[in-house]
């Protein structure tokens, strides 16, 4: 299995803290506590007040870990900040069709709207690739140019001296891959490419990769392709298993089967509504980590936090990349 995109870093070394009375505690002890309650978001009071009531606690007594643990399972949600350790990808940049961000028109798939999710607070954005009749990797949701566009017709059958032309709803042009990397690349942000064909040539997932190779830095932890087609991401796992990939899941309900993931796969990308504690559990467990999408609320991100999940999709990063 590929390296996790996320790992969590120890940020306590036993270092004396200033102002920190002495403790009575086994300096183990006490890493092992203030780690355990900064890795769950636990104000310093409650880590505190849990050093104090746990020192040296014998075999017989409940460990003083368990204690904030339970402490913090018992208060309320709200509390604590889903958003720390939560990796948040805007959908299209900044959600479906074209919204007003700092006063600007933004349309979704464009570099502005990439650019605008970064902005305010995302980890990084998704978005999706066609090819052009010429076989250039373009940036658009759909298949058809109409809903966002001033053009006609599908992508595929139009060359790419056509699509140049074309501006969005914002004035935005339909950018291609190159361009969205070339400008992005100093962003410092994730990107989650999903192949929308399906059953793209492999020559043409070989363009895109090299294409990535070329601009992201860090293309083993910073990238995730994916795609709702099995024998696609299958094809991307066997061109470079290095490459992390994800297996989108349509329909809200749909649960897809753990057995039916390809092999070499990183991610399984699902809609809220799909899944429990269960089903993240077990394929956290089978090695996957869990993407969920529908997460445009602050509310919605706590119950994804719940659900055991680190990676999320939202249409709103404006109202969560920032949450707290």
């Amino acid at each position: 299995m590929k390296s996790l995109c996320f790992q969590v870093s120890e940020a306590v070394e036993g270092t004396p803290v200033q102002g920190m009375p002495s403790l009575d505690v086994e300096a183990s002890f006490l890493q092992k506590t203030i780690r355990t309650a900064l890795l769950a978001g636990i104000s310093g009071a409650v880590i505190l007040s849990a050093a104090l009531a746990g020192e040296k606690a014998s075999a017989d007594e409940p460990d003083a870990t368990a204690q904030i643990a339970e402490t913090s399972s018992s208060s309320d949600s709200d509390q604590k900040c889903a958003r720390a350790g939560m990796v948040i990808m805007g959908h299209r940049g900044i959600g479906m069709g074209t919204k007003m961000i700092d006063g600007k028109k933004v349309t979704e798939d464009t570099i502005p709207a990439f650019q605008a999710a970064v902005r305010h607070g995302a980890d990084g954005f998704e978005t999706d690739i066609w090819f052009t009749k010429d076989g250039k990797p373009v940036h658009n949701h759909d298949p058809r140019l109409e809903r966002t566009s001033n053009g006609k017709g599908y992508i595929a059958d139009r060359p790419y001296s056509y699509i140049k032309k074309l501006r969005t709803d914002s004035g935005a042009k339909i950018p291609t891959h190159t361009q969205v990397l070339e400008t992005m690349r100093n962003a410092h942000g994730l990107q989650q490419q999903e192949f929308k064909m399906k059953e793209p040539q492999e020559d043409q997932i070989r363009l895109v990769i090299k294409q990535d190779y070329k601009y992201i830095q860090g293309i083993h932890t910073n990238l995730l392709i994916t795609s709702g087609d099995a024998d696609t991401v299958e094809m991307v796992n066997a061109i470079d298993p290095t490459i992390q990939t994800g297996l989108i899941a349509r329909g809200h309900n749909y649960q897809v089967p753990l057995n039916k993931v390809p092999e070499g796969t990183d991610v399984i990308l699902l809609d809220i509504g799909a899944v429990d504690k269960q089903y993240v559990s077990d394929a956290l467990e089978s090695g996957y980590q869990v993407s969920l999408r529908g997460i445009d609320t602050v509310q919605m991100l706590h119950k994804a936090a719940r659900l055991g999940v680190t990676r999320v999709v939202t249409d709103e990063p404006v109202n969560i990349g920032n949450a707290c």
